[in-house]
């Protein structure tokens, strides 16, 4: 009897230890911003200078307006900021990135930030051939950055 209560705790170890025993994938290392492929199939094609259509071009009655929720507002916030009308904004792209911690790859200057990666956006938007940086995040309306880190 004895012998069959040593078997018995003898295979419940070794059960318990091949249970227990599974690989783990090693950690990468993540770049400043990259552009998520699981975000950007599930949105529309990032807009570019390319497929963005001209203010007052002939294709502008066709192409749908604006982008999405996240680009309209950057765009409102742009033109309140400069004091023009929305339509003299060209989005030069648009695209889904994740950024590596919560500044969104918008650091300021003796802040720390929580080191978790976050889904956002990258905008960048153009007015008289000046280039503007909006970053956004899962929970952050897009806000101007004007000193993006690098990548960012």
């Amino acid at each position: 009897m004895r012998v069959r209560k040593t078997w018995f705790a003898i295979w419940i170890v070794v059960i318990g230890l091949i249970a227990g025993c599974r690989p783990v994938a090693p950690v990468a290392e993540v770049p400043e911003a990259t552009i998520d492929p699981g975000v950007a199939a599930a949105t529309k094609a990032p807009l570019t200078a390319e497929n963005t259509p001209e203010p007052g071009g002939d294709d502008m009655a066709s192409a749908p307006q604006p982008v999405d929720p996240i680009t309209t507002a950057a765009v409102a916030d742009l033109a309140a900021r400069l004091g023009v009308t929305p339509d003299q904004i060209t989005v030069v792209s648009a695209e889904p990135v994740v950024w590596p911690d919560a500044s969104l790859g918008c650091p300021q200057p003796d802040m720390m930030y929580a080191q978790v990666l976050q889904d956002g956006m990258r905008i960048v938007l153009s007015v008289d051939g000046k280039e503007y940086v909006y970053h956004s995040g899962e929970t952050k309306a897009p806000f101007l950055c004007e000193n993006p880190a690098a990548g960012g």
